[in-house]
């Protein structure tokens, strides 16, 4: 039963944070690695492999706003690609207010029925920018997939439920049995038949009993 509130809890109430939350951590996680890895042999294709791997756009451009690296996963609904640099004109400009030099937010658009996660950061210093990176991917739409598991939730949760009354019926009738026997020999003996025979059954307890009576 525990097990089973335990499921509910994540399925109804938890699941959609849990996604947004494990969005975030690999959106962050890929910014870690391109900073990390910025300028070594194979960059390139690391990059690519990021963005595949997480399908997410990734923009890196020089400190002057010059494309370096560009990769669109996410075709004409990429928030970092959709404005002809407006967007990334504004946000190096947050980037550099910034004390961390990074920024991140979750944007609802209503015409993708969506919700678009931007990280943004600034690779190198204010005084010494190497570079500036932004990605963006999808709060993919969550609710048919979680549909489709909470109705499964619900058909476990049934089957259990009857396989949990079964075996808790079939158990209290095995231990009920020997008493039922007890009691109905002990109606005999009262009646005054003294070769009646006392069953105890499977039970330590319930035999104790037989064999005193």
């Amino acid at each position: 039963m525990l097990i089973l509130v335990a499921l509910w809890l994540f399925l109804f109430v938890f699941l959609k944070s849990y996604y947004e939350e494990t969005k975030t951590r690999d959106i962050k996680n890929a910014a870690q690695e391109i900073t990390e890895n910025f300028g070594t042999p194979g960059f390139e294709q690391r990059l690519e492999d990021i963005a595949y791997a997480n399908n997410m756009c990734i923009e890196i451009t020089d400190k002057n706003g010059m494309s370096l690296y560009h990769y669109e996963m996410m075709g004409g609904n990429c928030l970092i690609h959709s404005d002809h640099g407006a967007r990334l004109f504004k946000w190096r400009g947050e980037l550099l207010d910034d004390k961390n030099g990074e920024f991140y937010f979750v944007s609802k658009e209503e015409k993708l029925r969506s919700k678009m996660i931007v990280y943004g950061k600034l690779i190198g210093t204010r005084q010494n920018i190497q570079a500036y990176v932004f990605l963006n991917c999808s709060l993919e739409p969550i609710e048919s997939t979680t549909n489709i598991i909470r109705r499964q939730f619900y058909f476990i949760a049934l089957i259990l439920l009857a396989l949990a009354f079964i075996i808790t019926l079939f158990i209290s009738k095995k231990i009920s049995s020997p008493i039922v026997k007890i009691t109905k020999s002990a109606g005999q003996l009262a009646k005054g038949d003294y070769n009646v025979h006392f069953e105890g059954g499977d039970y330590a307890e319930a035999q104790q009993l037989a064999e005193v009576l």
